[in-house]
């Protein structure tokens, strides 16, 4: 992509770009809000899983959903998951390896 150098005193041009920028910004609203829940969504996946966290991307949308509307029963019911499936792994593992 070629550069493009605007002389200040070239306002046509200038209006002409800027009416072109604003015709891609017509995202509606619902739009921009499920682009904004994705990045958060995603930023906190990753800043997460990097310190550590086992959460898949779908348990950690379950949390966030969780905190927003405040549905804590279903927090504790992906929480009582975790944890079952935790100990099934750890008996199979016992069972497998004595």
């Amino acid at each position: 992509m070629i550069p493009v150098i605007i002389v200040m005193s070239d306002f046509n041009t200038l209006d002409k770009l800027m009416q072109k920028l604003d015709s891609y910004r017509s995202f509606p609203p619902e739009t921009v809000a499920n682009l904004y829940e994705d990045v958060v969504l995603l930023r906190r996946y990753n800043s997460n899983a990097n310190e550590g966290n086992t959460l898949t991307l779908k348990e950690t949308k379950v949390v966030m959903d969780a905190v927003h509307t405040k549905q804590d029963g279903r927090f504790l019911a992906l929480i009582a998951e975790v944890i079952e499936d935790g100990f099934k792994t750890y008996g199979h593992a016992l069972g497998v390896n004595p």
